[in-house]
C-alpha cells in the first residue's frame, strides 16, 4: 500500500510547497514552514514569470530532494 509522507517542519506543522505549473509539466520549486512565508514568495513566483502557473500544496512532487 501507499504510506503518506508527510513532511513536518521543525515546529511541528506540516510544510508548504510552491508548485509551478506549465509547459505541460508539474515541479516543486520551493518549500516553506509556514503557510505565511509560502504566500508571500508565491506572489514573487508570480511577478518572476507570469507564463507559469504556480500554486501552494502541502505535497512537493515525487522528484523533490531538500
Amino acid at each position: 500500500g501507499r504510506t503518506n509522507q508527510r513532511q513536518v517542519s521543525q515546529t511541528g506543522d506540516s510544510m508548504s510547497y510552491i508548485q509551478r505549473r506549465g509547459n505541460g509539466y508539474l515541479e516543486t520549486v520551493d518549500q516553506f514552514e509556514t503557510m505565511k512565508e509560502a504566500r508571500l514568495m508565491l506572489a514573487e513566483y508570480r511577478l518572476a514569470d507570469p507564463l507559469g502557473y504556480y500554486y501552494i500544496s502541502t505535497r512537493p512532487c515525487k522528484g523533490w530532494a531538500k
